[in-house]
């Protein structure tokens, strides 16, 4: 516990301060086989001054009232740093009373323990409801973690759990109006690289662009060999029938039809600029479509990002309260890293509407884009080597 206290006008005068309060569970109750005393005995453990204050403590006391029905009581006193058993202290009993005080200064993080035990039969010892009990209100913040993590299993089993795959045929044609970089976004659920390909060489092949493959020369062609070159065959006016994503991809290889051939060694430093907008619109024509619910890289952003802003403030927080609440870290962050490890965005079938952030409407449609990729592999096993 730690507890700050603002004095106004408290410069070079002496002022006291009293604080009253109450501990539970403060007392230590030893067996016979762990104790000195035959039968056992109570404590009281007590330190008095805590040992983190960077300032000295020129003079320390402390007074102890105990039952009169106590007996066979032993009085110790310990002084220093963490772990010292120094005895800079006196401990001195009248009548009822047993008073302790330092003999010398304390220095910076050095403090005074007090420690007083007595036969047992004084005081009624916890029964074991009383021992969990106290365990409970001690610790509950430790339930955190598993709140957390049952919580996130209930929204996973009920709402981000995929539904079962269907069966996989071979389908000889791709799913009606998608684009190849559609199909290959709802197969992972990510517009990848080689998805964004797939839509140059299906363009190609409806005859909007050409694509050559050329020998490199020089330090080039021992490094990479042949290279390749995209010439555009259809102009801007004629791609009115293409879906957004391909035309936005049209519009970054050729610079909006501007550039009528372009080498790919000259995109390696510019086309990733128009990755995002590129993926944007395939997501955006798939939630239109209602193949998903809502954008899964947004929900990953968004679980990500509170997972960010949960270790920013353990660590501001550790930062500005100092130790005094590092008790609440290690159960704030093991509650945080269950969430985070469980959340996941969900599929879901025709009749799972309940789901908020599904990943597809059907998941036939994604069995299909699987069938078109199977037939694709046994018919041209090359083009899915990588």
């Amino acid at each position: 516990m730690r507890i700050k206290i603002w004095i106004p006008g408290a410069i070079d005068v002496s002022q006291t301060v009293r604080i009253e309060y109450t501990v539970r569970n403060a007392l230590r109750f030893f067996d016979p086989d762990d104790s000195n005393f035959e039968a056992g005995h109570d404590e009281l453990y007590w330190n008095v001054t805590g040992d983190e204050w960077e300032v000295p403590i020129q003079v320390a006391s402390a007074r102890v009232r105990l039952p009169p029905e106590a007996s066979d009581v032993e009085a110790r006193v310990f002084t220093g740093p963490v772990g010292s058993t120094a005895r800079n202290a006196t401990a001195t009993k009248i009548e009822l009373l047993f008073y302790f005080d330092t003999t010398q200064p304390l220095g910076s993080r050095e403090g005074m323990t007090l420690s007083l035990a007595w036969a047992p039969g004084v005081i009624a010892r916890p029964t074991a409801a009383e021992k969990i009990n106290l365990s409970f209100r001690a610790n509950w913040i430790f339930l955190i973690p598993i709140l957390s993590f049952v919580v996130m299993y209930q929204l996973w089993r009920t709402r981000g759990r995929d539904p079962s795959r269907m069966a996989i045929s071979p389908q000889y044609e791709p799913p009606e109006d998608l684009t190849p970089a559609e199909i290959g976004t709802l197969i992972d659920n990510s517009p990848d690289l080689r998805d964004i390909t797939a839509s140059i060489v299906d363009l190609a092949v409806r005859g909007y662009l050409r694509i050559e493959e050329r020998e490199s020369t020089g330090l080039v062609a021992w490094l990479s060999g042949s290279t390749y070159s995209f010439e555009l065959v259809k102009d801007q006016d004629e791609w009115t029938e293409l879906q957004p994503d391909e035309s936005r991809l049209m519009g970054a290889l050729f610079e909006g039809g501007f550039r009528k051939v372009v080498q790919l060694d000259d995109l390696k430093n510019e086309f990733y600029k128009h990755l995002g907008p590129i993926k944007d619109e395939i997501f955006q024509r798939l939630l239109r479509l209602g193949y998903y619910h809502h954008r899964l890289d947004k929900i990953v952003q968004g679980y990500v990002g509170a997972g960010l802003a949960t270790t920013v403030f353990l660590i501001l927080g550790l930062g500005f309260f100092g130790n005094s609440v590092d008790a609440l870290y290690l159960p704030l962050g093991l509650g945080a890293l269950a969430a985070l490890l469980t959340a996941r965005p969900c599929r879901s079938s025709d009749s799972a509407s309940s789901c908020p952030h599904a990943r597809y409407v059907g998941h036939e449609s994604s069995s299909t884009c699987w069938g078109s990729r199977t037939f694709s592999i046994v018919s041209n096993p090359t083009a899915f080597a990588a």
